[in-house]
C-alpha cells in the first residue's frame, strides 16, 4: 500500500493511502479534497477539477461556455463529453487544478 503526503489547504498536509498526489501541468493543485457537489461550484467559477483516484493521469473536467461538462483525456489529447457515474457523484476526492 502506498502512502503519500498531500496538502489539504492552509499549509496543512495529510497522508493518503493508495492515492498518489495530483499534479497539473505546473506541478500544483489547489485546496482540499471535496465532494462532487462542492466541486460543481468551482466548475461554475471556471476552474478545472480532477479526482485523486485518477492517479496523476492528467485527466480533468471543465465546464464549457455552452454549459457542457467535458473531460480531458491526456492519452488522446482530446476533450470528451462527461458521463458522470455514481462513483464520481459519491466521491469525496475532487480537487481544483
Amino acid at each position: 500500500m502506498m502512502t503519500d503526503k498531500i496538502e489539504i489547504g492552509d499549509g496543512i498536509r495529510m497522508s493518503v493511502s493508495s492515492s498518489p498526489n495530483i499534479h497539473t501541468e505546473d506541478d500544483t493543485w489547489q485546496g482540499m479534497a471535496m465532494s462532487f457537489n462542492s466541486a460543481i461550484d468551482h466548475l461554475l467559477a471556471g476552474e478545472r477539477i480532477t479526482r485523486l483516484a485518477w492517479e496523476n493521469s492528467g485527466t480533468y473536467i471543465q465546464l464549457t461556455d455552452d454549459n457542457h461538462l467535458r473531460i480531458y483525456k491526456p492519452e488522446t489529447k482530446q476533450f470528451h463529453d462527461l458521463i458522470v457515474q455514481r462513483g464520481d457523484l459519491e466521491a469525496i476526492d475532487w480537487v481544483v487544478m
